[in-house]
C-alpha cells in the first residue's frame, strides 16, 4: 500500500499526467508589453511630454513610436500658481478619455467648474471634423461624464473611500479631483500649536493622519480599478533662509509624498518673440513613478490653451523642449 492508494494523486506537487504548461513570459518581456500598450496612458496632447512620461522603456530612434502619457493605476499630482492651467490640463485629459469612449469622474473642491466649459470642449472641433467609425458619439461622450461637487472634505471621503457602484462605475479609467489642498486646509487649517490644552493628537497629527488616509485610499481605489486619479492642487509659499521666497505644493507632508507617482508642476513665464512680449505656459516633471527627479525639476515643456474652436492643448509652434531653463529649437 502506497500513499497514492490512499490519499489519491497529489496534485499540489504538479505530478500530473498531462504535460501542458503555461507559456512562460519573461520579465523583460512583460516590462515591454507593459510600456507598449497605448491602453495604459492617458494623453496629454502634448506629444513630447507624452514620450518624457513613459519610462517604462528605452527610447528607440529605430523602434515604432512608442505610446506615452500618464499611466492608469497611478495617483498624479498637478500643481501650480492660479492662472497656470490646471483646470484646462484636467480638462483635456478627460476629453481624450471620453474620445476612447470610456468614463471620467470629475470631482470639484470649493471652485466649481462650469458644466458648460466642460460640454464645449467635448463637442469643440479638437475631434475630427470626420470621425472614424471608433470615435464616440458626442451624446455618448457626454453620458460617460460623472460630474460631482465635494463642498468639504468629508463629502470627498465619502465619495471615493467608500464608492459605490453609481459613484465609479466600471470602465472609469480617470478620476480628476480639483482643489482638493482648498479642501484639506479647510478642514484642517495650519495652525501653530503653541499650547496643548486638549488630551489627544492636536490638529497637525490629525492632519496627517488623515493625509495618510486619503492618499493610501486613493492608491489602493487607482491600482485595484485600474485607472488613473490626478489631482489638481494650488500652491503654497515656503520661506527659505538663502532662496527666500519658494513656491512649493500646497500638500507638502511626507505621508503625502510618498503615496504620489508622478508630479508635474505648472508655470507661466514671458518670452520676447518678434518684439512682441508674450506669455507662455509650461509643464515640467518632478516625479516619474515614483522616483524623485535631482535638482527638482527635469525637462519643461511649452503649451498655450486656445479656444474651444481650436486645439485646446497643443505644443507651441515655436517654443520646444527646455532643459534646464534653456530652450533649444
Amino acid at each position: 500500500m502506497n500513499y497514492e492508494s490512499v490519499h489519491g494523486q497529489d496534485i499540489s506537487s504538479f505530478d500530473l499526467t498531462s504535460t501542458h504548461r503555461l507559456p512562460t513570459v519573461s520579465a523583460a518581456q512583460a516590462l515591454k508589453d507593459l510600456g507598449t500598450n497605448p491602453q495604459r496612458f492617458i494623453s496629454t496632447n502634448l506629444a513630447s511630454l507624452d514620450q518624457n512620461l513613459n519610462d517604462v522603456i528605452s527610447d528607440d530612434s529605430d523602434a515604432p513610436p512608442r505610446p506615452g502619457g500618464l499611466q492608469k493605476g497611478q495617483v498624479v499630482e498637478i500643481w501650480g500658481p492660479p492662472g497656470s492651467g490646471k483646470t484646462a490640463f484636467g480638462i483635456q485629459l478627460a476629453a481624450n478619455i471620453l474620445r476612447q469612449g470610456e468614463k471620467v469622474i470629475w470631482v470639484d473642491g470649493f471652485h466649481p467648474i462650469s458644466p458648460r466649459r466642460l460640454y464645449d470642449v467635448i463637442v469643440s472641433t479638437h475631434y475630427p471634423s470626420s470621425p472614424s467609425t471608433t470615435t464616440p458619439l458626442i451624446d455618448n461622450q457626454t453620458d460617460n461624464f460623472l460630474h460631482f461637487r465635494a463642498p468639504t472634505l468629508a463629502h470627498l471621503i465619502g465619495l471615493l473611500c467608500k464608492p459605490t457602484s453609481s459613484a465609479i462605475p466600471s470602465n472609469t479609467s480617470l478620476i480628476v479631483i480639483d482643489t482638493l489642498s482648498s479642501l484639506i486646509n479647510h478642514a484642517y487649517p495650519r495652525n501653530f500649536e503653541t499650547r496643548r490644552s486638549q488630551k489627544g493628537p492636536g490638529p497637525s497629527a490629525r492632519r496627517l493622519q488623515v493625509l495618510q488616509f486619503l492618499i493610501s485610499t486613493l492608491q489602493k481605489l487607482a491600482a485595484t480599478r485600474d485607472l488613473c486619479i490626478v489631482i489638481l492642487s494650488q500652491c503654497a509659499t515656503r520661506m527659505q533662509f538663502e532662496r527666500g521666497a519658494t513656491l512649493i505644493p500646497a500638500i507638502n507632508a511626507g505621508t503625502w509624498e510618498q503615496g504620489i507617482a508622478t508630479r508635474l508642476v505648472l508655470f507661466r513665464d514671458w518670452v520676447i518673440e518678434n518684439d512682441i512680449v508674450r506669455d507662455i505656459r509650461f509643464v515640467g516633471v518632478q516625479k516619474l513613478n515614483g522616483k524623485s527627479i535631482p535638482g527638482g525639476i527635469s525637462q519643461v515643456f511649452a503649451f498655450n490653451i486656445q479656444a474651444v474652436s481650436k486645439p485646446f492643448i497643443r505644443n507651441h509652434p515655436r517654443l520646444l523642449t527646455c532643459i534646464g531653463g534653456s530652450c533649444r529649437r
